[in-house]
């Protein structure tokens, strides 16, 4: 089956961006990398440019849509990485493709001028079904792109389980291949709520996979 990627841009009010307010505040988010998701909140690993030094991560926490915020790492150019846990409304469009088994979520998600930028995997039959499904329920969004899916690199992920894919790509996210590394190996493992000799364990397994795949 080939792979396709449907790449779509969701305006205000096709997505609950009641967090992304109180987020702002404080500064503009570049990027979200989901990690978990459900019917009522989302945990994410959340790019920040606050306004000026001396973010306190805790001043975003207001207990009605950011329910946590942990300051994960500051970059050079000013820059901050936070864990945030946040409380949403699930739009129709995650809904239709949390529903289907051929569809799926790239975890990395962009804020752009105040619209969500989405990209969703599947067969080109399953993304055609989903747009005239979106279509028909009168769902308002703009498609940016809908082509084939990277081939060397979906090739390589998708020989990965869900969760080797999600430690591999969390960690090198977050810096921990970075030298001094960024994040170290527990906080990856508390993140991804496992323990460390498991989220060890994936990440062995998908660097292994990753090289044999490549040399």
């Amino acid at each position: 089956m080939e792979l396709r990627r449907l790449v779509v841009s969701l305006p205000p009010g096709q997505w609950d961006e009641r967090w992304l307010h109180s987020v702002t505040r404080w500064g503009e988010v570049r990027s979200l990398h989901v990690l978990k998701y459900d019917e009522r909140e989302v945990t994410a690993v959340v790019d920040l440019r606050p306004p000026g030094p001396g973010f306190d991560p805790r001043r975003l926490v207001d207990r009605e849509t950011v329910l946590r915020c942990e300051l994960l790492s500051r970059d050079p150019g000013g820059g901050v990485t936070c864990l945030m846990r946040l409380r949403h409304r699930a739009v129709p469009l995650y809904r239709l493709v949390l529903r289907r088994t051929d569809l799926s979520f790239d975890p990395l998600l962009e804020v752009r001028e105040g619209e969500m930028r989405v990209s969703i995997r599947g067969s080109t039959e399953g993304l055609q079904r989903l747009i005239r499904e979106a279509d028909r329920i009168g769902f308002r969004w703009r498609i940016v792109r809908f082509s084939a899916a990277d081939f060397t690199r979906s090739t390589i992920l998708e020989s990965l389980t869900p969760r080797q894919r999600e430690a591999l790509r969390l960690a090198h996210r977050l810096g921990y291949y970075e030298k001094p590394k960024r994040v170290r190996l527990a906080k990856l493992a508390e993140i991804l709520g496992v323990a460390k000799p498991t989220a060890m364990e994936h990440l062995r397994l998908a660097e292994k996979k990753v090289l044999d795949s490549i040399l």
